[in-house]
């Protein structure tokens, strides 16, 4: 199972030295979602942990994005590119050890959302443009 602790380990190896702006919206994401969280009675462990992960593969080339996902998935991605960081996201949580299917959700779906989206998927598409480093 992929702990929190694992998570800001991973998530601060990968962009701390290379793109630390990006680690301070992941962090960001992070903050808000579990401040959000507490609000709405979700998980704040979970809703945290969707945060963290939620732009993991977001500077991956497009050919190391697609190789993460199913045929289908690229389809969709073909007709709007930004999607595929979010799909290649989610599938890594689950390479990782991650198990839930609501932060699974959160991550694939927190770039447009989709209809009858969970509390936590909800809180992560607008902690994603509400953290406090946004403009």
């Amino acid at each position: 199972m992929l702990s929190l602790d694992k998570a800001y380990e991973l998530v601060n190896n990968k962009y701390k030295d290379h793109n630390p702006k990006r680690l301070e919206h992941i962090l960001g994401v992070a903050k808000m979602a579990k401040k959000l969280a507490k609000i709405y009675g979700v998980d704040e462990e979970k809703a945290e942990l969707a945060g963290l992960m939620h732009d993991y593969i977001k500077y991956e080339s497009k050919e190391e994005m697609k190789a993460l996902i199913n045929e289908e998935d690229i389809y969709d991605c073909t007709i709007c590119d930004v999607l595929l960081h979010s799909y290649a996201s989610a599938n890594v949580y689950l390479t990782l050890g991650g198990e839930d299917s609501d932060i699974y959700n959160a991550i694939r779906n927190h770039v447009f959302g989709r209809l009858n989206m969970s509390k936590l998927e909800e809180i992560i598409l607008i902690s994603d443009y509400t953290e406090e480093n946004r403009e």
